[in-house]
């Protein structure tokens, strides 16, 4: 026998799991029951009122028949004369054609207040994964793939929003279903008793669907986010498969997820259908064979007969909406859990941002002592091995080494994307940790050779990071990075648009553009991640003069990680890293010249 207890607890279980999320007020909950009531109370009104107006039809209209035969005429005949209504067929069937008025009134209300509150739990929970997703630490992150996340944002959270709705579904039917037994036990106790009995018994019998059901969501939940990051990871790779002309080796990997992905989905919809199936099939056989025996055994009057098979009748849809919404639940369900861990996670890994001390600039140096960092938390692989150095403020140094030997993990010590394993890093002085993340990273400007660029004008990408700057302040960054020769040429100048990851520019137009957008945020630290790498000779060279220039006016600390001697050879200090060990620093020629001969 399916156990009533483990239902009882997983329904409570998704009830606290669903309180956690904070996305939906108990108070608007609440609401939308009492709405469902009103629905339910219209909906059983309009049923029972149906049973007088057949029995005064069958009374031939007259008012004193009508009162002898039925022990509640009086009291409707008393409450028609308190209102001054007369007593009439007319005013019976407007009394009832009000109530299925009502009734259709209240549930498109209740359909429209319940699909908003869903829309705007999916909305919520959009903006709150994305956010805590964004506010945790690169290492939680990066252990979400990119696929995963657009799953997470779009789908997880419409399933969930959907699990709410489902669930108020769930009510209503179990209020419906109490009501009407309860008008049906009125008239026929007996057979109501074993009619209801029998339902229960048959829903239950299919819960070995139920568990089916719940199996596959799990499922599809897996094959979801495997099917977004493999689609994801691969778009991105749309170059490599079309200059290997393996488009169609990929189609073929991605029809077998997709097929997969399908099939657990119409395994879902497979179960629901054939439980509706043998509900809808027993429980009609239920409602014949018990009308057969109300006229041959229990002798009911055409009334009652009427009123008992318009109830039983709204019973069997009413049931198989029970089964459904169970298998609904059950579906629905994993993708709460989903989004309740990935949340819970996020909020451990939190990072705080506004703790710490004010960071306003650099003096005197930035210096690493005995840092050492792994990616692998069983440290078997060492990217930084004991770094000690010093990089003084307001200067240019250039950090060269082959790809692979922690230049760019070291950089990413100072924002404190990561955090060494072990030893400190100070900023005149006083350890990073003592600021705060916000002030911090405010002051840091990091170009990369990765363009990052967004669908949107020239002037929204420059003016991305200081969104009020006045047009002055823009087109003198412009200038100094070297761009603003190329926007005067484009249509609509710094108000054209450059397409999604600025596809429209050239790569050399799309690195200046980012440097813009570093000049004109005044950062305290400016790093250069092979951020010239695309440019031509002139170009960099222009940059270079850009570079310099910036750094006088600003006060700026610049690091440039690259390979090319053009790009260093006017650094202040160089510093070469290898296997995650500094090998040697100063002078930029002698550094750069040991480099080149390795």
């Amino acid at each position: 026998m399916f156990n009533l207890l483990k239902i009882y607890n997983k329904i409570l279980d998704l009830i606290l799991k669903y309180k956690d999320l904070n996305i939906v007020s108990f108070k608007r909950t609440s609401y939308l029951i009492f709405i469902i009531i009103l629905v339910m109370l219209f909906d059983a009104l309009s049923i029972i009122s149906v049973m007088p107006l057949i029995q005064y039809i069958q009374a031939g209209q007259d008012i004193d028949q009508f009162i002898k035969a039925n022990n509640y005429g009086q009291y409707l005949v008393d409450v028609s004369s308190f209102l001054s209504i007369p007593f009439t067929l007319l005013n019976l069937s407007i009394v009832l054609f009000l109530f299925v008025s009502m009734r259709q009134f209240f549930n498109i209300f209740e359909v429209w207040e319940t699909d908003k509150t869903r829309l705007q739990i999916a909305k919520n929970l959009s903006i709150n994964c994305f956010k805590n997703i964004m506010l945790s630490k690169a290492t939680f992150i990066r252990s979400l793939k990119q696929g995963q996340f657009t799953a997470l944002c779009e789908t997880e959270v419409t399933n969930t929003s959907l699990l709410y709705k489902i669930f108020l579904q769930f009510i209503s039917v179990g209020i419906q279903i109490i009501a009407y037994a309860t008008v049906m036990f009125y008239v026929a106790p007996l057979m109501t008793g074993m009619a209801v009995l029998l339902i229960i018994i048959l829903i239950f019998s299919m819960m070995t669907f139920v568990k089916k059901t719940h199996i596959a969501g799990d499922l599809v939940v897996t094959l979801r986010k495997r099917f977004y990051n493999f689609v994801s990871e691969n778009f991105s790779l749309w170059r490599l498969f079309k200059f290997g002309s393996l488009v169609n080796t990929e189609v073929k990997q991605i029809e077998n997820l997709a097929q997969d992905y399908a099939d657990k989905q119409l395994d879902i919809i497979k179960y629901s259908i054939i439980s509706r199936f043998f509900i809808a099939v027993v429980a009609m056989f239920l409602c014949i064979t018990f009308l057969n025996l109300s006229v041959n055994i229990f002798n009911f009057d055409f009334a009652k007969i009427t009123l008992f098979s318009l109830i039983f009748i709204r019973l069997i849809p009413l049931g198989t909406r029970l089964n459904g919404s169970i298998n609904g639940i059950v579906a629905y369900a994993p993708s709460l859990y989903v989004i309740r861990e990935i949340l819970r996670d996020s909020v451990l890994h939190k990072e705080e941002l506004e703790k710490g001390i004010d960071f306003k600039g650099i003096n005197k140096s930035i210096e690493f002592k005995d840092v050492s960092f792994s990616y692998d938390k069983s440290k078997s692989n060492i990217i930084l091995k004991n770094i000690n150095l010093t990089i003084p403020s307001n200067k240019i140094t250039a950090i060269i080494g082959r790809s692979g030997g922690g230049k760019s993990t070291l950089i990413d010590l100072l924002p404190r994307i990561i955090s060494p394993d072990s030893g400190k890093i100070y900023i005149d002085g006083k350890n990073i940790e003592d600021y705060s993340l916000a002030s911090i990273r405010n002051k840091i400007s990091f170009v990369s050779q990765d363009t990052i660029l967004f669908d949107g004008t020239v002037r929204e990408n420059i003016t991305y990071y200081i969104p009020n700057a006045d047009e002055d302040e823009v087109i003198e960054a412009a200038k100094l990075s070297g761009a603003h020769d190329f926007i005067e040429k484009f249509s609509k100048k710094y108000n054209y648009n450059i397409g999604e990851k600025g596809f429209k520019l050239s790569g050399g137009q799309k690195q200046r553009l980012i440097l813009a957008r570093a000049f004109l945020s005044k950062p305290k630290i400016l790093i250069l991640d092979e951020a010239t790498s695309s440019l031509d000779y002139n170009s960099e060279l222009h940059v270079k003069k850009a570079i310099n220039k910036f750094t006088k006016l600003n006060n700026c600390t610049v690091i440039i990680i690259a390979h090319r001697n053009t790009t260093i050879e006017n650094a202040d200090l160089a510093v070469l890293i290898g296997d995650g060990k500094i090998i040697d620093r100063g002078d930029s020629s002698k550094v750069l010249s040991k480099y080149l001969g390795s």
